[in-house]
């Protein structure tokens, strides 16, 4: 997902989202360690989305204050 698109996002959406990102980085690992992941690439790929999705979770917050 674009920067772009979180930024526009409210701070529950972002919530849901960091949920399924999540439990899809969660799956991508069980993968790798199995030996079954084809797209090994998309691993650093969800980290990144998790990390730009906390951040912009703890703008709207301090923003909130």
């Amino acid at each position: 997902m674009e920067f772009e698109e979180l930024k526009i996002k409210s701070a529950v959406e972002l919530a849901e989202i960091l949920s399924e990102m999540e439990a899809e980085l969660h799956t991508l690992r069980l993968k790798a360690a199995n030996k079954t992941l084809k797209q090994v690439r998309k691993i650093p790929v969800v980290r990144a989305t998790i990390a730009r999705i906390k951040m912009l979770l703890g703008n709207k917050k301090s923003a909130v204050k």
